[in-house]
C-alpha cells in the first residue's frame, strides 16, 4: 500500500508542475497582452489629446474665419454705404456746377444785352472820348478826362453830364445792375493829392447818376483808385492821357448764384 501510494502521488505532482506551467505561460501572455493594452491605451489617450487639440485649434481658427468674415461684410457695407454718400455728394455737385455755368451764361446773356443798350444810349459820344466794353460778364463804360473835367478838376463839364444822364436812363430801367464807379488819375502830383482827386471825380459822377431818384442809390458804389491802377505806362503823354479816367463798372445781379457758392454742399 505505501509503495503505491508514492507512485500516485508523484504522477499528480508532475501534473501540477506542467499544469502550473501551462498557467504560468498563459499569465505571462495575459501579462503581455495587459502592457500592449496599456501602451495601446497610453497611446489613444495621447493620440485623442492631440486630436482634440486639433479640433480645438481648427473650432478657433472657425471662429476667427466667421469674425474676419462679419468683419469684413461689415467693411464692405461701411464702404458701400460710403460710395453711396459720395455718389450723392457728386450729383449734388455737378447739378451745382451746370447750375453755375447756367447762370453764368445767362450772366453773359444779360451784359451782351445791357451792352447795346448802352451804346444805343451813348451814340454820339462812343468813340470821343468814352468806350464801352463787355468783359468777364462785366460792362466797361470808361470816360476819358477830357470828356469829363478840366485838367486837376473834378467838376463834371456839360458834355460829361449828359453822358452820364444818358447812362441813367438805361440803368433805371434795369434795376438788377450793380454800380460801380472809379475814378483813375496819372502819376503827376503827389499821391496824396491824386487819390483825393480821383476820388472827388467819382463822387461828381455818382452825384450825377443818383439825380436820377428812380435809380436806388444801394446799387451804387464810388471810389477813388488814385493812379495806381493805370492803363498804359505813365512814361508817355499819351499813356498818361489814357490813365487819367473814370470808369462806370456794370454788374448783373446773381445773389442767388453767390449764395450757392458760398454756401457748402450738404
Amino acid at each position: 500500500m505505501v509503495i503505491f501510494s508514492s507512485c500516485v502521488t508523484k504522477k499528480i505532482y508532475k501534473e501540477s508542475l506542467n499544469t502550473n506551467a501551462t498557467l504560468q505561460k498563459q499569465n505571462d501572455s495575459i501579462n503581455k497582452i495587459i502592457r500592449q493594452l496599456y501602451n495601446d491605451n497610453i497611446m489613444l489617450i495621447s493620440n485623442y489629446t492631440e486630436i482634440q487639440k486639433t479640433l480645438d485649434i481648427a473650432k478657433l481658427s472657425q471662429d476667427s474665419i466667421i469674425i474676419l468674415t462679419q468683419s469684413l461684410r461689415n467693411e464692405i457695407a461701411e464702404l458701400t454705404s460710403q460710395n453711396e454718400d459720395l455718389s450723392d455728394e457728386m450729383s449734388r455737385k455737378n447739378e451745382k456746377v451746370k447750375y453755375l455755368q447756367s447762370s453764368l451764361k445767362s450772366k453773359d446773356s444779360i451784359a451782351t444785352i445791357l451792352k447795346e443798350k448802352i451804346s444805343t444810349a451813348l451814340t454820339g459820344f462812343e468813340g470821343n472820348g468814352l468806350t464801352v466794353e463787355q468783359r468777364e460778364g462785366k460792362i466797361y463804360v470808361s470816360l476819358d478826362e477830357k470828356l469829363m473835367f478840366e485838367v486837376g478838376k473834378y467838376k463834371v463839364s456839360s458834355k460829361g453830364s449828359e453822358a452820364i444822364k444818358k447812362l441813367s436812363d438805361v440803368l433805371e430801367k434795369n434795376t438788377d445792375i450793380n454800380i460801380l464807379i472809379e475814378g483813375h488819375t496819372d502819376n503827376t502830383g503827389t499821391a496824396k493829392v491824386n487819390w483825393k482827386l480821383s476820388t472827388e471825380r467819382a463822387l461828381a459822377i455818382t452825384t450825377i447818376l443818383l439825380e436820377n431818384d428812380s435809380i436806388d442809390a444801394r446799387r451804387v458804389t464810388s471810389a477813388g483808385r488814385g493812379q495806381y491802377s493805370p492803363l498804359e505806362s505813365n512814361k508817355t503823354p499819351e499813356g498818361r492821357a489814357k490813365n487819367r479816367r473814370c470808369e462806370i463798372i456794370l454788374t448783373p445781379k446773381l445773389g442767388e448764384l453767390m449764395k450757392l457758392i458760398e454756401k457748402p454742399t450738404e
